[in-house]
């Protein structure tokens, strides 16, 4: 059988997040994970950046994107390519990402009915579907994303980047090499220490660190290097380090003039303010201060910063008028919403999972989960997606509870799994604690 595959290629790509394939490659790829039948060649053939109109005009129920956001529409061509027959089930397998280090899905990212979506029948070997698949995402990333086929549901580690930016091809003969061979930041260690293959850094410095030197050398000399603070681009590579977390990138990019690697660091220094509490059950973190912690005890990549934004210690009224299914409290009860910030830190990527890492404790003693005491459908609920570095999610937890314990509730982060209870962080949820 004869596949037709990109005309005259330069060079070849990794298909990383870091190296991802051009916009319009014909990509092939096996997941042998899942069976060696899964075997497929797709690509992106279009894009629609801003798609909103387009989107909102197929259907009058659909609803327009939130202020900030806009609908982005990727057009996919997949052939099936394996042995006996299978779906390519696009709905959960193809995810964008873009500079802010937020995943969107085709589910909690949803544009609702799209013209021409892409299509999921059972496909035997040479069949080929084509189709529009959309994402609600934030503006700021229209001009940044990338696209990803996950292998199946429930496996991060093989995954497939394209970039979903037009005009993304290489120079021929030009070097692609868009390593660094040092990377330094001065009176700061990075963790983990520098390799060049790693790009995602995390330190913490005291308050007293208000400034550092970025030293960074391209492994290839005819690469060039800029070091960036958010979008700003700092010239002479010494960043003032604001109180709380700084996101410094260092971006290469090759000879090619195409081909570019992000290094990124996260930087925490301590506030004027810091709490000198352990963040322990008998000595919690304050209201509103800020903690960052590394989850050792389940992976080294679970490193969070997150802090309380805000309380409603009596949110009954404002739950209940948000669904009128929604259940009101037992008598002697009341609902309680804490506002919650998580800056995610790690290498890789992770969910922030707060509808069962979040609990609360009050003077009680009994202690409260979002599935026990759940307080139904709430306003702005916490969200859940999957964050690279810098991805900040902001939103409420919601806990039904004696009303007595309002005065005295406190609220922890379980490390992970529901059943490790040995790494918990502590926060006061009141005023008189902490």
């Amino acid at each position: 059988m004869t596949v037709t595959r990109e005309s005259a290629p330069t060079r070849r790509y990794a298909g990383t997040r870091d190296d991802p394939f051009p916009f319009g490659s014909n990509i092939e790829v096996w997941f042998e994970g899942k069976g060696n039948r899964d075997h497929w060649i797709f690509s992106a053939v279009s894009v629609t950046p801003d798609a909103t109109a387009a989107v909102l005009a197929e259907n009058r129920f659909n609803d327009p994107p939130a202020p900030g956001n806009q609908f982005f529409i990727a057009r996919l061509s997949a052939t099936y390519l394996g042995a006996s027959s299978m779906r390519f089930r696009g709905s959960y397998r193809l995810r964008a990402l873009g500079d802010s280090g937020i995943v969107y899905t085709t589910f909690a990212n949803s544009c609702g009915a799209i013209p021409d979506e892409l299509p999921n029948p059972e496909m035997f070997i040479n069949g080929t579907i084509e189709g529009n698949v959309c994402w609600e995402i934030d503006s700021d990333d229209a001009d940044s994303l990338k696209m990803f086929l996950q292998a199946d549901q429930w496996n991060n580690d093989y995954r497939v980047w394209v970039s979903l930016v037009p005009g993304d091809s290489s120079a021929v003969g030009a070097s692609t090499d868009a390593h660094l061979t040092t990377l330094s930041l001065s009176q700061i260690t990075l963790h983990p220490a520098f390799v060049a293959d790693t790009t995602t850094y995390a330190a913490s410095v005291a308050n007293g660190v208000s400034s550092t030197v970025v030293t960074a050398s391209p492994r290839d000399p005819n690469a060039s290097v800029v070091v960036k603070i958010g979008k700003i681009v700092d010239t002479d590579r010494t960043v003032e380090l604001l109180e709380g977390t700084n996101i410094i990138t260092v971006v290469v990019t090759a000879e090619d003039g195409v081909t570019s690697r992000n290094y990124t660091v996260a930087i925490y220094r301590e506030t004027t303010s810091i709490s000198s509490s352990t963040g322990t059950r008998g000595d919690p973190y304050a209201l509103g201060s800020r903690a960052e912690e590394w989850f050792e005890g389940w992976r080294e990549r679970d490193h969070w910063a997150f802090s309380v934004v805000g309380v409603a210690p009596d949110a009954t009224a404002a739950v209940m008028a948000e669904n009128r299914f929604n259940d009101p409290p037992a008598s002697g009860n009341q609902f309680f919403i804490a506002r919650l910030s998580a800056t995610y830190l790690g290498a890789g990527s992770m969910n922030f999972r707060g509808s069962y890492r979040l609990r609360a404790l009050g003077d009680g003693g009994i202690v409260y989960t979002t599935f026990a005491n759940s307080c139904g459908v709430i306003p702005d609920e916490l969200p859940n997606p999957e964050m690279f570095i810098n991805g900040t999610i902001e939103g409420n937890v919601c806990w039904e509870i004696d009303s007595d314990d309002a005065t005295s509730l406190k609220m922890f982060l379980q490390a992970d799994r529901a059943w490790n209870n040995s790494v918990r962080v502590w926060m006061a949820l009141t005023h008189n604690d902490g």
